[in-house]
């Protein structure tokens, strides 16, 4: 199984990839509160929980690119909490495209996304 980081290619990296079969992954998470024991980043933590099992799980012939987590979200529930990071769902949602856009700008046709 072939899994990259979008982060850690560069520029030369994205070549060899074969852009037809490969899956563009976005992890989506959220800055916020989840009670006075658990840490801000705690949906983050899932994201990067479920893609490693992902990752340990994934047939050999896949091929996957990881995008950076996006972490800072629509959490207006939230707002009243001391940490907490919220933007409007409106600027989430032209995130997501903004980013779709470049990845298939990019000649990628697959892109999934995965929120916790």
């Amino acid at each position: 199984m072939a899994w990259h980081f979008w982060q850690d290619m560069t520029t030369a990296g994205f070549g060899p990839l074969d852009k037809a079969k490969t899956v563009v992954v976005l992890p989506v998470a959220a800055i916020e509160q989840h009670g006075p024991h658990l840490p801000l980043g705690t949906d983050a933590m899932i994201a990067e929980g479920l893609l490693q099992e992902a990752r340990r799980i994934a047939p050999p012939e896949l091929s996957i690119l990881e995008l950076p987590v996006l972490s800072v979200c629509a959490s207006h529930e939230h707002r009243n909490f001391a940490g907490t990071l919220t933007v409007s769902a409106a600027s989430v949602a032209d995130q997501i495209l903004a980013l779709a856009d470049r990845v298939c700008a990019a000649g990628f046709g697959q892109f999934v996304i995965i929120s916790s």
